[in-house]
């Protein structure tokens, strides 16, 4: 069965406070006060007005006071269930963002380990392909010297051919380096992925905030003056505040006019 938690009946005002009012303004508009006699005038009217602003002011408060009472009796009929919905959010979402580190945690350690095992095996093809080149650089190091030690001896032939052995083992041990150096270039870690997922409508994104841990080492430009603690102090020091704030506030006072309350 469906309930009402307030039921309102809201009067409308009588008069026409609009009509009053724009006539009281411009009344105060075009009124000069040029000799004492219309200062006196001027406060008169003036108390009038106050007269009137507290009689529209508790008209105006005798029709929102039940509104207000019927949106708190709302606000706090409905403000428990929700607090418990959005704690009962926030601790999911602090689950879920923690689940979330912990993957990429785990995902970094993941990605760094591959990244350490492809630069091994980059190592160890590029180990195999200079050991290639070294040997191959002493092996027909060793045949040139014997084919300058042929021809010396006037041994031309075996020379010639000591020489075209040396251009043999150069020509295939570069093969087998660039073939190896192919190789380690060719060897990147794969891309790891952590394990988390969203569902439609959820998104993760992040929010950028901040905390201060030193004021004092914070730049002058981002320093806003506490007017509420400058205006307490104002009022309770009056004139005598400005030596105590310093020269980058002027500290005055403003003539108001005051009525007493009817």
């Amino acid at each position: 069965m469906q309930t009402n938690l307030v039921d309102l009946k809201i009067p409308q005002p009588d008069g026409d406070a609009a009509t009053e009012a724009m006539t009281a303004l411009t009344y105060a508009t075009e009124f000069a006060i040029a000799t004492a006699s219309d200062s006196m005038k001027a406060q008169e009217a003036r108390a009038r007005l106050n007269t009137k602003i507290k009689t529209l002011t508790e008209a105006r408060l005798a029709l929102t006071r039940p509104i207000d009472v019927a949106k708190k009796t709302i606000m706090d009929f409905f403000a428990a269930p929700i607090a418990k919905l959005e704690e009962a959010k926030r601790t999911l979402d602090r689950k879920i963002i923690a689940w979330d580190d912990e993957q990429e945690r785990i995902r970094l350690e993941a990605q760094r380990k591959a990244e350490a095992e492809a630069e091994t095996e980059r190592r160890r093809l590029q180990a195999i392909a200079d050991e290639a080149k070294r040997k191959a650089d002493e092996e027909a190091a060793a045949k040139r010297r014997a084919a300058e030690e042929a021809a010396a001896a006037g041994r031309a032939e075996e020379a010639a051919k000591l020489r075209a052995q040396a251009e043999r083992v150069e020509t295939r041990a570069e093969a087998k380096v660039a073939q190896f150096e192919e190789r380690a270039a060719s060897v990147v870690a794969p891309i790891i992925q952590a394990d988390t997922q969203s569902v439609v409508g959820t998104t993760k994104r992040e929010n950028w905030t901040f905390r201060i841990t030193d004021p004092s080492k914070i730049n002058a430009a981002f320093l806003m003056p506490d007017e509420v603690k400058i205006g307490k102090l104002v009022k309770s020091m009056k004139g005598d505040a400005a030596a105590l704030i310093d020269a980058g506030v002027v500290v005055y006072a403003e003539k108001i006019l005051a009525s007493r309350r009817a």
